[in-house]
C-alpha cells in the first residue's frame, strides 16, 4: 500500500514523525507538507505564482504552498513515487467539526486526494493543548488506515478526543454538526496611519443533538464522519423546481 501523507500544521508538526512511523510498519509512505502552518487555508490552491520544494529526509517533502497544493504536486506526478493507493491529511492539531470541514485545510488535503479518484482521511485531534500528544491518534489512524475497506473516493473525516487512551468511550459514525464561532474583527493602524484588520474567532455555541460530530467527540466518542463531493441542497433544487415559471406555449 502507498500512502501520500499531508496537513496543514506544516513540516513542524509534532504528529508527523509518529504518523509517519505508524504506517511504515504497513505501508510506503510518502509525506508533502507546507513549509509553515496553513490552518484556515481551506481548498486554496496557487495559481499565480510558482511552487518551490525541497527534500527534508527521505520521501518527505516540504512546498511553498497549501494542502491542497501538497496533494496536486504528487498525484500530478512532480514527485517521483509508486502509484498512490490512500490519501492521510492531518493528524490536525485542533478539532475539524461541523462547519469547519469548509475552512480547514486539513479536510481540504483528503478532499483533493478524493477529487482524483483517491480514498481519503482527514484525522484530527480535539485539542486546545499547544504541545498535545499526538501518541493515541497516530496509532489510531494507523490501524484505521488497516482495518478499513477503502472503496474510491471515499471521504472520511476523523476527530479523536484529547483523552488518556482508556478514557475514550469508542468510535461512532456521525454527521455534520452546527457550531458557529463568535468571530471578532480587530481594526488597527499601522505607524503610517494604514488600517488593517485581524479576524479573531472566540467562544463556539453549538446545537447538542446525538449523534452529530461535535457532539459525541465532547462526550468522549471517536467521531468518524463520511463527507460527499456533491454538495447540491437536494431539498432547496426540489423547492426551487415547485417555484419554476413553466414557459409559455407559443401561438400557432
Amino acid at each position: 500500500m502507498n500512502i501520500l501523507v499531508t496537513n496543514d500544521d506544516g513540516i513542524e508538526s509534532r504528529s508527523l514523525p509518529l504518523l509517519i512511523r505508524h504506517l511504515q510498519k504497513f505501508a510506503r509512505v510518502l509525506a508533502v507538507v507546507p513549509d509553515r502552518e496553513m490552518s484556515g487555508a481551506s481548498h486554496s490552491i496557487t495559481l499565480m505564482r510558482p511552487l518551490r520544494g525541497r527534500q527534508v529526509r527521505k520521501n518527505v517533502y516540504t512546498l511553498d504552498g497549501t494542502p491542497t497544493d501538497c496533494v496536486n504536486i504528487v498525484l500530478l506526478g512532480g514527485i517521483k513515487f509508486p502509484k498512490i493507493d490512500l490519501v492521510i491529511s492531518g493528524v490536525n492539531r485542533g478539532p475539524n467539526l461541523s462547519e469547519d470541514v469548509f475552512y480547514s485545510g486539513t479536510v481540504a488535503g483528503a478532499r483533493e486526494g478524493a477529487l482524483f479518484g483517491l480514498p481519503s482521511l482527514a484525522v484530527s485531534l480535539d485539542t486546545e493543548n499547544e504541545e498535545p500528544d499526538f501518541s493515541f491518534s497516530a496509532e489510531l489512524t494507523a490501524r484505521f488506515v488497516r482495518q478499513t475497506e477503502w472503496l474510491p473516493r471515499l471521504l472520511l473525516n476523523v476527530n479523536v478526543p484529547d483523552l488518556a487512551r482508556k478514557s475514550i468511550r469508542g468510535l461512532k459514525l456521525t454527521r455534520l454538526g452546527n457550531r458557529r464561532y463568535h468571530d471578532a474583527l480587530i481594526k488597527r493602524e499601522d505607524p503610517w496611519g494604514n488600517p488593517y484588520f485581524w479576524l479573531k474567532g472566540k467562544s463556539l455555541t453549538y446545537t447538542k443533538t446525538v449523534g452529530t460530530d461535535y457532539y459525541e467527540v465532547k462526550k468522549g466518542f471517536i467521531s468518524v464522519t463520511p463527507l460527499s463531493l456533491d454538495i447540491t441542497d437536494r431539498a432547496g433544487l426540489d423547492r426551487l423546481r415547485s417555484l419554476a415559471v413553466k414557459p409559455r406555449k407559443r401561438r400557432s
